[in-house]
């Protein structure tokens, strides 16, 4: 049995269809990669990788770079992956309302089919899933608010058993291969075995599935730190007796015995064996792997660790690995996964934006690691698409500024800068410096200007070096307009002298106004606003600015010609500022709205006693006076909320329709869902006093389907 994918997966809707068709959009490619996800990679089969993305799970062609995409069933999100050992069975745990465990059954490239759906595992999302050996059970647990730990009889698609994994996120669960019934999650403070009871634990959580006079049931013991530093616990790896040796965030081994530590590993004088956590830990044809975030993979003696022992009092054991990778110094490697058709190669999952092939043979003829695939780590704070060709400009708060060409998904050019990415312009072909020109803020209010140089990089080199892309980066330009993050850049033409204008706009409080001449840029000064500007936009001359603390700032009449640079850049003298402050209207307007519901279903009742007093009437049945009087429906005391912080202006546009200074804002937090119109023209909000849908000169319009969604 299978389920029909096409018709239960997450889809578009539209407020209108007979205008706007929910398929108007569809969908190309994913560019991400959730690359900071505890474990986000398996492997498919021989040439094929697969990862999340967001609302997609990337099936991804590691010989040809074609990608098949699934889509979430919620629409919310899938938030983590487990396959079984076969590589034939796929579960994704999604994130929503009651989200589900979707398992595909995967029997080689495309075809993936929908076999069952897991419901009732989680509240809102799931943190860890993992399939026992024999690949018939499937252990998941979920996230915030509920924490569960859920043993799957997978096939059947039934709950076997039940129980609270821990009061805090866990990141691993798996079943012991040797001991059957036996269970091991960790995470936030805590490991913990389960052994088929009812309770769990903190550093490493042990679980046993035991049977008692009444069923089936889950037990679990915590592992005491004892004198030992509390540590989350990412990587451990059940051995063949029942021990469990797990990592720690300082970077050793810990060696437990039950639900106690029996010794701690370390390098000779007491040296870390990591120099950051151990994220994973495992077996492969007899030696024992760590995999540290300091970007190293370590090989160590497995029968040292298993039969480690102090006797002098000490309760540190100090041993060396054997063999020792270091992938990259920029590496933070979070999970190794093997290759099924060559037996020393691994792919990696790198949480600093990543993917590579790893050759782990430690031969004299061992290929350097090797960096497949580059992605953005963390948010992504802007996208600027070119506007000549089919390329787009994206910047990272990992620093990198990357371009991507959007008809076939792939990176073509990247660059990396010390400081946070926090926005990113593609300018106008011919107006500044180069048709290809992209200006990059960032963090530390410097503005960097770059062009697409062509048949700079070497086709032919490996791709660990610089990933064979097509074009380099060339840095042409750098100033440095602002003492903190750049939010915003955009530029502009001046009707009045036919002048093209860049404005930057910056957390310290200030936008900065520069001409853009031939092949240069002329800096002009900056005006302060008294709060951070998000968005800018240009009208007739006229600049709106949108702010962070709820204000919308109209800056005209700015005395271009008369603007003299002489001891500061700042020219708030030769421009004039007219500011609004919202005034939160959203528990109004949804009074309102529920007034008028309430009025329609009011209506619907009277009409419905009228025809039943005149069906009485005419069966001559005598009607009291209590029936004829009408039941006035009583509203719950409404009182008005406004939030006691302000909301942010996402975005504020002029109209361009309008000849009354109208423009048109998004908010962010309570106030979001709506947009909301308003003036600068006294008379225009005059006229509209009388108006009911207009509340404190704001005009609300809600936005289909995101009543409390911020609209960006």
């Amino acid at each position: 049995m299978s389920y029909d994918y096409d018709s239960l997966v997450s889809t578009a809707h539209s407020s209108n269809p007979d205008v706007f068709h929910p398929n108007i959009y569809n969908f190309k490619h994913s560019l991400g990669y959730d690359c900071k996800g505890k474990k986000n990679l398996c492997i498919l089969d021989a040439t094929h990788i697969g990862y999340i993305a967001g609302n997609y799970f990337i099936s991804l062609n590691i010989k040809t770079n074609e990608k098949l995409y699934i889509r979430s069933m919620s629409g919310q999100g899938m938030s983590c992956l487990a396959m079984n050992l076969t590589h034939q069975n796929l579960a994704i745990g999604e994130t929503g309302d009651m989200p589900n465990i979707n398992i595909f059954n995967h029997t080689g490239g495309k075809d993936f089919k929908l076999v069952k759906q897991l419901h009732s595992g989680a509240i809102k999302t799931y943190r860890c899933m993992n399939f026992n050996l024999e690949g018939n059970l499937l252990a998941s647990v979920g996230g915030n608010p509920d924490y569960m730990l859920t043993i799957w009889n997978w096939k059947e698609e039934i709950i076997m058993l039940r129980s609270k994994a821990f009061s805090q996120d866990v990141y691993r669960v798996s079943f012991s291969s040797e001991l059957d019934g036996q269970l091991t999650t960790s995470g936030i403070s805590h490991i913990k075995y389960v052994v088929n009871t009812k309770h769990f634990n903190i550093v490493n959580r042990f679980w046993k599935m035991a049977s008692t006079f009444t069923g089936l049931k889950l037990q679990g013991e915590v592992g005491r730190f004892g004198k030992t530093e509390i540590s989350d616990i990412d990587g451990y790896i059940e051995l063949p007796d029942g021990k469990v040796l797990s990592g720690s965030e300082w970077g050793n081994m810990i060696l437990w015995d039950g639900s106690l530590i029996k010794v701690e590993i370390c390098r000779n004088d007491n040296k870390f064996c990591h120099n950051g956590k151990i994220m994973q830990i495992l077996m492969d044809e007899g030696e024992l792997i760590t995999i540290g975030s300091d970007g190293y993979i370590k090989v160590w003696d497995f029968e040292k660790i298993d039969s480690a022992d102090v006797s002098d009092g000490s309760s540190f054991f100090q041993m060396e690995p054997m063999n020792e990778m270091l992938v990259n110094k920029h590496a933070q490697i979070m999970t190794i996964e093997k290759s099924i058709d060559e037996s020393s190669i691994w792919y990696a999952q790198d949480s600093n934006g990543g993917i590579w092939k790893l050759d782990l043979s430690f031969s004299f003829t061992s290929l350097a690691p090797e960096k497949m695939y580059s992605h953005h780590t963390g948010i992504v704070k802007g996208c600027s698409p070119s506007p000549s060709t089919y390329t787009v400009a994206t910047i990272g708060e990992d620093g990198s500024l990357r371009v991507y060409d959007i008809l076939n998904g792939s990176l073509i050019a990247e660059t990396f800068s010390a400081n946070k990415g926090t926005s990113v312009l593609w300018i106008e072909e011919n107006s500044i410096f180069s048709e290809n020109c992209i200006a990059s803020g960032y963090s530390d209010g410097i503005l960097r200007f770059f062009t697409l140089d062509i048949g700079k990089i070497d086709p032919n080199k490996r791709l660990s070096e610089h990933h064979t892309m097509k074009y380099a980066l060339k840095l042409i330009h750098i100033c440095k307009p602002h003492t903190s993050d750049i939010e915003y850049i955009a530029t502009f033409s001046k009707k009045s002298n036919g002048k093209t204008y860049m404005v930057t706009s910056s957390k310290d409080k200030t936008i900065f106004l520069f001409e853009i001449a031939e092949k240069k840029l002329i800096p002009i000064g900056f005006i302060n606003t008294e709060s951070v500007v998000t968005f800018v936009d240009w009208k007739n001359d006229k600049i709106l600015a949108s702010c962070k603390d709820g204000r919308v700032l109209k800056i005209d009449d700015i005395k271009f010609s008369e603007i003299h640079i002489k001891d500061t850049f700042c020219i708030d003298k030769w421009c004039s500022k007219t500011v609004h402050t919202f005034t939160s209207i959203k528990s109004k307007v949804e009074h309102a709205s529920l007034l008028e519901k309430k009025e329609k279903e009011n209506l619907e009742q009277r009409k419905i006693k009228k025809k039943e007093l005149q069906r009485k009437r005419d069966l001559g049945v005598e009607i009291e006076d209590e029936e004829i009087q009408s039941e006035s429906e009583s509203i719950n005391e409404w009182r008005e909320y406004i939030p006691a912080e302000p909301s942010s202006v996402l975005f504020g546009i002029w109209d361009s329709n309008s000849f009354d200074e109208g423009y048109y804002i998004s908010m962010d937090k309570y106030d979001g869902g709506y947009l909301y119109k308003k003036s600068f023209n006294a008379q225009y909000n005059k006229k509209n006093l009388m108006n009911k849908n207009v509340y404190s000169g704001s005009e609300p319009i809600e936005i289909f389907q995101a009543t409390n969604v911020s609209i960006s």
